[in-house]
């Protein structure tokens, strides 16, 4: 997609973060009855996944309320589209374009400018999704995009939670299907969920989450699912 055609272009994205602490809140129930609602909001910029955006109706307590920053996949947000009249975001990012319809975006962006003006939507440009995936191995969620195009900014500092890449019994989706449970009892882990590889997943996060230590932190259940693979030497 041609970033012109879009309301804003990454440089006002960047901008807006410079300098920033930064926290990017996951859907996992790893965060329920973890009480970091209130540390979460208190970074400068809070950002979300998909539909899984905060408001006052949900878990504050677990999970934050702010919703600055919204990284969506394919779909999502015009599957949800009601909820961003409530929590109104000042950026929503596409990390891909729809692989079955390459004008997705150009669509939803219009469509997103018409309704809300006041919020800036923008593509990253598969190039940079096509980087992430190339050493990956595999096809990166938008979680991981987001995390790996967050890191590329000039921040302060970047708060992962709410991240468990399937590896929790209690899964978000709220079903613990056949294919996973055959998974768990083969492997101890979910390889596979949809069209991600999650060994993958984890394998690649932990190698940024390694490089960037100083920069990039995480929840305790996060680095408990990295250390239980030994993925990581120590907790952070």
């Amino acid at each position: 997609m041609d970033l012109t055609a879009c309301q804003c272009n990454i440089q006002d994205f960047q901008n807006f973060i410079e300098g920033k602490t930064v926290a990017i809140v996951g859907p996992a129930a790893t965060l329920e009855s973890s009480h970091l609602g209130s540390e979460i909001d208190k970074y400068e910029v809070v950002c979300r996944l998909n539909h899984h955006l905060a408001d006052s109706s949900k878990m504050v307590e677990d999970y934050g309320l702010r919703n600055d920053i919204v990284f969506s996949g394919p779909n999502l947000i015009y599957c949800h589209y009601d909820i961003l009249e409530k929590v109104q975001p000042k950026f929503i990012c596409f990390p891909r374009s729809n692989s079955s319809d390459p004008n997705y975006y150009r669509g939803m962006i219009s469509h997103i400018r018409k309704d809300h003006p006041n919020i800036k939507c923008f593509h990253i440009g598969n190039e940079f999704a096509n980087s992430v995936e190339a050493q990956m191995g595999t096809s990166p969620n938008t979680g991981l995009l987001a995390i790996c195009f967050l890191l590329t900014m000039p921040i302060k500092k970047l708060f992962v939670a709410g991240f468990d890449f399937y590896q929790n019994k209690k899964i978000y989706l709220k079903s613990v299907n056949s294919k996973h449970n055959q998974e768990i009892k083969k492997n101890g882990f979910i390889k596979h969920h949809m069209e991600h590889d999650l060994e993958y997943h984890l394998k690649y996060f932990s190698s940024i989450y390694e490089k960037n230590r100083e920069l990039l932190h995480i929840d305790d259940k996060l680095s408990n699912i990295l250390s239980n693979f030994k993925l990581i030497k120590t907790k952070d």
